[in-house]
């Protein structure tokens, strides 16, 4: 479905890393909404944990990946400015942390096939808000591939509710 937002303006078809990078963590985050609504069903947790575990997860991985790829990069970090100190803190808190405590927050208070309906919209949205905040073009195909996305959501949604009523 989300495949036709890769073509180009000229209507050709390709992946290029970053889709693949997009298409990973989209199966590795399904996967975590499964899990996270399986393990934690009907027990206490603390949120606040979770989130911690999750941030340094990810911090780990992250510096692991760099140290393994372009160690040269770490060299750059004193040469990085207060202004985009202040980028990454924001990023890194709101952007980061606060996203995850609340996508755990909205799978504790409704169902993890809601949260990961909504979090199937994310490239529709980005698509959105490329054309709308940066004046990117959407072709046809890419279109398509955005209401296919959209349409997919609202049908899970449906088939989520009546499945509870």
């Amino acid at each position: 479905m989300g495949y036709t937002l890769s073509f180009s303006n000229t209507d050709n078809f390709g992946f290029n890393n970053g889709d693949w990078l997009i298409l990973l963590a989209a199966l590795i985050r399904g996967f975590q909404i499964f899990m996270f609504g399986k393990q934690t069903s009907g027990k206490s947790y603390s949120l606040v944990n979770i989130t911690l575990v999750e941030l340094v997860t990810v911090s780990v991985l992250g510096l692991a990946f760099v140290l393994m790829t372009d160690t040269a990069s770490l060299r750059l970090i004193p040469t990085i400015t207060f202004d985009v100190w202040g980028y990454i803190l924001f990023l890194s808190l709101l952007a980061t942390a606060f996203a995850f405590l609340m996508q755990l927050y909205a799978a504790n208070i409704t169902s993890p096939t809601r949260v990961g309906l909504i979090l199937s919209l994310e490239p529709a949205f980005a698509a959105l808000f490329a054309v709308a905040i940066m004046g990117e073009t959407i072709g046809i195909l890419q279109g398509f591939g955005g209401a296919i996305i959209v349409c997919a959501a609202l049908l899970g949604r449906i088939v989520e509710g009546k499945r509870y009523e």
